[in-house]
Parts: structure tokens; C-alpha cells; sequence
């Protein structure tokens, strides 16, 4: 059925299986988890790398996260944006391409440390304004 099926019908974590409860047969029987990571690892790569979030192993909690985003330079996914919340407050992403440029945005809570790493990309522009940075990007070719 897929992701949204399971929100649909009350999910707040992923299941193991896409069926694993249907109003007409209700509870599926036999192996049958309603927190499966498995599935779960799809949201680490979007974090990850679509978005570019890297809590940093130097400093644990995310004191410090490092922004390194992959973007898809097929044109297959032309957009994307998300959120990830810490104990310092949410750190939001969102990016876009634009013509032959990607318009990178981040807003992280000033007590996080944080570098920018955009590899294959030179920055045409950056801009902050207050703790948003924005950056605008093209492929170095």
C-alpha cells in the first residue's frame, strides 16, 4: 500500500510489513513488528544525505553538526527540505534547484557548531541572516 498508508490508518512508527494491519483483515498473524527500524533506515538517508545533516562524532548530543548534502545531479530530486530536532532546538534544511544552481538554506540554533561542505559544488553566493545561511551553488564543471 505504502508509507502513507500506515499513518492513514493510525501509525506513528514503521511497520515491518506494508500489510501489517488492514481494516479488513485487521492485525496481520506471525511475524509482525510495529517500530521496524529496517524501513526507518530510509529517513537516515534523507537526513543523512539529501538533506545533509551530519551530527558530528567529535562532539556528541549535536553540539556540532556538519552540513554536507548530496545533491541529485540527474534531476530526479529537484527539491527537498526537512527538519531535525536536538536539544538545542530544530535545525531546518530546505534546498532547491534552480536552473543550473542549487539554493542551499539551513537555520541551526546558535549554540550549535557547524561547518558547510558542499564537495563538487563552488559557491556562486552566501548570505546569513541571523542563523539562517543560505547558500547558492553550481557544479564546478
Amino acid at each position: 500500500p505504502g508509507w502513507g498508508y500506515s499513518v492513514v490508518n493510525g501509525a506513528t512508527t514503521i511497520w515491518e510489513r506494508w500489510n501489517s494491519y488492514t481494516k479488513e483483515g485487521g492485525v496481520m498473524q506471525g511475524m509482525n513488528s510495529f517500530n521496524h527500524y529496517s524501513l526507518g533506515s530510509c529517513t537516515e538517508w534523507m537526513d543523512t544525505y539529501c538533506l545533509g545533516i551530519r551530527p558530528s562524532m567529535d562532539a556528541p548530543g549535536c553540539r556540532k553538526i556538519d552540513f554536507v548534502p548530496c545533491f541529485d545531479l540527474t534531476g530526479k530530486i529537484t527539491s527537498a527540505q526537512g527538519h531535525y530536532d536536538t536539544d538545542f532546538g530544530r535545525v531546518e534544511v530546505k534546498w532547491k534547484k534552480d536552473g543550473a544552481a542549487f539554493t542551499y538554506s539551513v537555520t541551526v540554533p546558535a549554540a550549535i557548531e557547524h561547518t558547510f561542505t558542499f564537495d563538487g559544488m563552488a559557491i556562486k553566493s552566501e548570505t546569513k541572516n541571523e542563523n539562517t545561511y543560505t547558500f547558492v551553488l553550481k557544479t564546478e564543471q
